[in-house]
């Protein structure tokens, strides 16, 4: 979601829990569950009100205790079909669908009509099974949605399903194909487990960071700001890397200055460590680097 669409679904919560604000607790948010709800409280209550309901707009909003959070897992597979992320605990209402599909789902030996009682065939559904690495199969996937600059749907593609399944039923059998939902989940983790690399890479440049920025418009009509970042690393290589996409919903120069900075803030890069700006000699460029200046 970015920042004025944002801005947008909060002042829709706030309108449907008046009185309630953000919550101020010292706040365990490590379950799953809260990248699908807001954190919010009213009197000493915190309760998790589900973004989805208010994404679509429904007249009335799920929410639950933080101490029930398995009636959230509940509801967000009943009523928006979003399943835990792999090797999270699921719920309740998950397990039961999963488990009515899996008495009528097929296995390798049935597609394959392999008699594994006998042990040439019974081999071979075993190599098979053993060959398909679940884990590495999504992680593929995500590269090629990112790579080639899909949309998060295109992992629901049915001709694509159809021609992973043509390729190995392992993909259906054991349930590895991903929601859009479920790749947009794999790319955030990504990204926060690389980010640190990142931040250690520009804060050992033995020399200054120089930035270039600018701006296109994506495919779906986003006006993003493209940051880049040119240094030396420890061994005095020369190296360029991306920074930071964000959206600027206004093509004023102050808008395109302060989220230059808040990427720049969110890598720790302070003011002693940049070097030089190079950019186009648009006109809200020079009030972008008033801003930062």
């Amino acid at each position: 979601t970015q920042p004025g669409q944002q801005q947008h679904l909060e002042d829709r919560l706030f309108r449907h829990f008046r009185g309630w604000t953000w919550s101020e607790r010292s706040r365990d948010t490590s379950s799953w569950l809260w990248d699908f709800g807001y954190d919010i409280q009213r009197h000493g209550l915190r309760k998790w009100a589900c973004k989805d309901c208010i994404l679509v707009n429904r007249p009335t909003i799920a929410s639950f205790t933080s101490s029930g959070l398995q009636n959230a897992a509940n509801h967000l597979w009943r009523e928006h079909k979003t399943p835990a992320p792999e090797g999270e605990k699921k719920s309740t209402a998950q397990l039961k669908s999963e488990g009515a599909l899996k008495s009528n789902q097929p296995t390798i030996a049935s597609v394959l009509k392999l008699d594994v009682n006998k042990p040439t065939e019974q081999n071979i559904a075993n190599n098979i099974i053993s060959r398909f690495d679940k884990q590495h199969f999504q992680r593929m996937l995500v590269e090629l949605i990112v790579s080639s600059n899909q949309s998060l749907s295109f992992a629901e593609n049915p001709t694509l399903q159809e021609i992973f399944d043509y390729l190995d039923p392992s993909v259906s059998i054991q349930r590895a194909n991903l929601t859009a939902r479920a790749v947009r989940y794999k790319i955030i983790q990504e990204y926060d487990r690389h980010r640190q690399k990142v931040i250690e890479a520009l804060r050992n440049s033995p020399g200054a960071l120089h930035i270039s920025f600018d701006g296109w418009t994506s495919r779906n009509k986003l006006a993003l700001y493209g940051i880049a970042c040119f240094f030396r690393d420890e061994k005095n290589r020369p190296c360029k890397i991306m920074i930071g996409v964000p959206e600027a919903h206004r093509h004023f120069g102050f808008t395109i200055g302060g989220e230059v900075l808040d990427v720049l803030h969110t890598l720790g890069v302070g003011p002693e460590k940049i070097g030089y700006f190079t950019l186009d000699n648009a006109e809200n460029n020079d009030t972008a680097m008033e801003v930062i200046g």
